[in-house]
C-alpha cells in the first residue's frame, strides 16, 4: 500500500480520511498480508507522533528514492521500472492519486475527483495557479490511467466525469466509495449538555474552512442574509481559511472562525450545531455530509457534482447562489424541532450505508478482478 504520509498528518482532508479508513480496515482483515510503502524522505513523518495511531502497527518500508524524484520519473518517463522500486508483491494499491510506472504487478490507484480538469468547476483555469494545476494534471493523469491496472474512485459522479473528459473505458474505473469512523456514529447518542460548544449562540457549522472551492463567497452571502433574518444565529467555520476569505469574514459579525480542530472536538461542534452548511462547488464525495448525518445533525448542501448522490435527498439541497433559500432553510430547521428530528432520523439511516468495511469489500472485488 503506497501512500504520501503527509496526507494523513492532522489536520487531514477528505482524502486523508479515506487513506486512514481504507488502510485501517485492510489491516484488520486476515485475508491479506499488508505492507505500507512510502518514499525515503517521508520516513520522518511516519515515525512522528502525529502519524495516525490506527496505522502504526502496519509493517512499514521506506523506498530507496526521495518522493519528488521518484514520482517525477514515473510521471515523465515511466522509470524506474515498477518491480525495481517495489519488489515483488501480489498487488500494489494507492488510496490516493499517484502515477505508477509500468510493470507486471497489478497496480491500483485512487483518483477522488478531477476538478482541475473539469470545466464545470467555476474556478476552472481562472487564475495562474489554476492554469498551472490544469497543465500538471493534463500531463500526469492520462499517464496514470495508461499505466494503472485499474482506477478507483469514490462516487459515480467522479467516475462519470473521468470517462467523459478523458475518454476512459468505464470498465476500468471502479467506485469503492467512502466511509466514516465509528466515532461519528457513536456521537449520535451523546447528550447535548455534554458537548463542548464553540460558542453559546445557536449556529450552523461549516467544515473545511473558507476557500474558493468550498464556496466561501456563498457562505458569506448566507451569513449576510441571516444577519437580518435571524440575528441570533451564527455561522461557525472549522478548518483552514484562505487569507483573503479570512479578511472578508471579519466584515460579518455573525461568522466565527475557529480554525482546524481534532476529531474529538469536531464531533462535539457538529453534534451541537443546528445544521451543517456545505456549499462546495466541486466534490468527489463530501465526507462531512455523511459525518454530520451519522452524528444526528441535518445538512444543507449545494446541489451540484457528487453531493446529491451522497446526500440521498435527506436535508436541504440548493443552488449555491440561492443564499436566501439557504438562509431560510437554516432558520426553519433551527426553529422547527419536530421537522428537524424527522430529518435527523432519515440522515442516521442514510449514514449507515457508508462504512469502511463496505468500501474495503468493494476493493476486494477489484483485487479479485485484476488478479485473474
Amino acid at each position: 500500500m503506497y501512500i504520501h504520509p503527509c496526507r494523513v498528518i492532522p489536520p487531514v482532508s477528505g482524502v486523508g480520511r479515506h487513506i486512514i479508513g481504507m488502510l485501517n480496515e485492510l489491516k484488520r482483515s486476515d485475508q491479506f498480508s499488508t505492507e505500507l510503502l512510502f518514499a525515503r524522505d517521508q520516513a520522518s513523518e511516519v515515525e512522528s507522533d502525529r502519524f495516525p495511531d490506527a496505522l502504526r502497527s502496519l509493517k512499514r518500508n521506506a523506498l530507496a528514492a526521495p518522493e519528488r524524484w521518484m514520482e517525477w520519473g514515473w510521471k515523465s518517463i515511466g522509470l524506474p521500472r515498477f518491480e525495481n522500486v517495489f519488489g515483488k508483491f501480489d498487488i500494489v494499491y494507492s488510496p490516493a492519486e499517484t502515477c505508477f510506472p509500468r510493470g507486471k504487478t497489478p497496480r491500483l490507484i485512487t483518483l477522488h475527483d478531477i476538478y482541475p480538469l473539469d470545466p464545470i468547476y467555476p474556478y476552472y483555469r481562472s487564475s495562474v495557479s489554476a492554469k498551472k494545476q490544469f497543465a500538471s494534471w493534463s500531463y500526469w493523469v492520462p499517464r496514470a490511467f495508461a499505466t494503472a491496472t485499474a482506477i478507483l474512485t469514490v462516487s459515480e459522479f467522479s467516475k462519470k466525469r473521468m470517462c467523459e473528459l478523458l475518454g476512459v473505458d468505464p470498465c476500468s474505473v471502479h467506485v469503492v466509495g467512502n466511509g466514516i469512523d465509528t466515532i461519528f456514529f457513536e456521537a449520535a447518542g451523546k447528550n447535548l449538555e455534554h458537548c463542548v460548544r464553540p460558542i453559546p449562540n445557536p449556529y450552523a457549522i461549516v467544515i473545511g474552512g473558507l476557500c474558493d472551492r468550498k464556496g466561501a463567497k456563498d457562505i458569506l452571502a448566507v451569513a449576510a442574509y441571516l444577519r437580518t433574518k435571524a440575528p441570533d444565529l451564527r455561522i461557525v467555520v472549522v478548518g483552514k481559511c484562505e487569507d483573503h476569505w479570512s479578511r472578508r469574514a471579519m466584515e460579518h459579525p455573525n461568522v466565527v472562525l475557529v480554525g482546524p480542530q481534532t476529531d474529538e472536538a469536531m464531533v462535539g461542534f457538529i453534534r451541537a450545531a443546528e445544521c451543517t452548511l456545505f456549499l462546495s462547488y466541486y466534490e468527489g464525495f463530501g465526507i462531512p455530509i455523511v459525518e454530520s448525518m451519522a452524528i444526528g445533525t441535518p445538512v444543507v448542501a449545494s446541489n451540484g457534482t457528487s453531493l446529491p448522490e451522497v446526500q440521498g435527498g435527506v436535508g436541504g439541497s440548493f443552488s449555491v447562489e440561492d443564499s436566501g433559500a439557504i438562509g431560510d432553510w437554516i432558520k426553519w430547521i433551527a426553529s422547527s424541532p419536530s421537522d428537524r428530528q424527522a430529518i435527523i432520523e432519515k440522515g442516521k439511516l442514510r449514514a449507515q450505508a457508508f462504512t469502511w468495511r463496505a468500501c474495503v469489500q468493494r476493493l476486494r472485488s477489484v483485487f479479485e478482478t485484476v488478479s485473474r
